[in-house]
């Protein structure tokens, strides 16, 4: 089955670009790819480093969050409940 990318820099707003790392996550029973510019580090997290983070889609539009909806609904929870992680 082929693997659907989501490219985070679009979906964020600033426009497709080149990226040049996926990140892949399982989202029920398939796999979703997450396509970014640069991946500074991979870590296991524990809920509460997680708290008082901002949301992912903080600054995402409506309309692009609708589209998304109207798409595919466990994709949409997953990214409503990601977090931004400051550098480092």
């Amino acid at each position: 089955l082929p693997t659907p990318v989501v490219n985070m820099r679009a979906l964020m707003g600033e426009g497709a670009g080149a990226s040049g790392r996926f990140v892949t996550v399982r989202i029920n029973e398939r796999v979703v790819a997450l396509a970014f510019d640069t991946v500074l580090g991979i870590h296991n997290l524990n809920a509460q480093r997680t708290i008082g983070l901002p949301p992912l889609l903080k600054n995402v539009a409506g309309d692009t969050i609708s589209q998304v909806s109207a798409k595919d609904s466990d994709l949409l929870l997953f990214l409503e409940t990601s977090r931004i992680f400051p550098p480092g």
